[in-house]
Order: structure tokens, then C-alpha cells, then sequence
């Protein structure tokens, strides 16, 4: 996993996301530094607990398109390749890579959808 991570500002600067709690906005951050390298976090349950947030945090997260949960034990950052664009030489696929093709396509735009939304 890479030590330095991006944030664009066309996400983050956005009135959509300024809409979210402070909470919320400070787990996005958070998630988006600890996320390995497809943008995949699967320690989140210490990542909400040193925010000092709870489920309505990752809910929020999900429910504006932030985040989708994986399975129980990770959450993809939908807008990852819009943030950061990892070289191929320091690429490491992410441990939970079979479960991100199954569930997750990339649009056009960079953006992890469900697979059921682009059908």
C-alpha cells in the first residue's frame, strides 16, 4: 500500500459533501488514507472508532454514494481512481479484489458503481 493519498477537490469541495457531518467527512478521510491500493478499506471498524463515529456515519457515507460495502468486513471508496491513480510499478492488488469485480464496475467517469446500476 502507497504512503501518500490524494483527495480531488471536484469531490471534495462540493456542496454535497460539505452537506455531511463533520463526523462523516472526517471518516471519508480517514478511509481514504488507510484504503489500499483500489481504494478498498478493510480495517474499518478501528477507522470509525478512532473518528469517534458510529454506523449512522458509514451510513450517511453510503446512502450519499461516498463508500459501498463489499461484504461485512470492507467498504470500497466509490471516487478512488478520481482521487488517486496508482503507478502499475507500486500497484498491489487489494485482498478483497474477487469480491470488488463482483460487485463493483468502474464507469466511464472513475467511479465504482454496483454492478445493478450500470445494467
Amino acid at each position: 500500500m502507497a504512503e501518500k493519498r490524494m483527495f480531488a477537490q471536484r469531490i471534495v469541495e462540493t456542496d454535497d459533501f460539505r452537506d455531511l457531518t463533520p463526523k462523516a467527512q472526517a471518516l471519508y478521510f480517514h478511509m481514504g488514507m488507510q484504503a489500499d491500493d483500489d481504494g478498498v478499506v478493510g480495517n474499518y471498524r478501528g477507522i470509525v472508532l478512532l473518528c469517534g463515529c458510529g454506523r449512522d456515519e458509514l451510513d450517511e457515507l453510503v446512502r450519499t454514494g461516498y463508500i459501498q460495502a463489499l461484504n461485512d468486513k470492507a467498504y470500497v471508496i466509490c471516487h478512488w481512481h478520481i482521487h488517486n491513480n496508482v503507478p502499475k510499478k507500486q500497484y498491489k492488488p487489494s485482498m478483497f479484489r474477487d469480491q470488488l469485480n463482483g460487485l463493483m464496475d468502474l464507469d466511464e467517469d472513475g467511479i465504482y458503481r454496483p454492478r445493478s446500476y450500470l445494467r
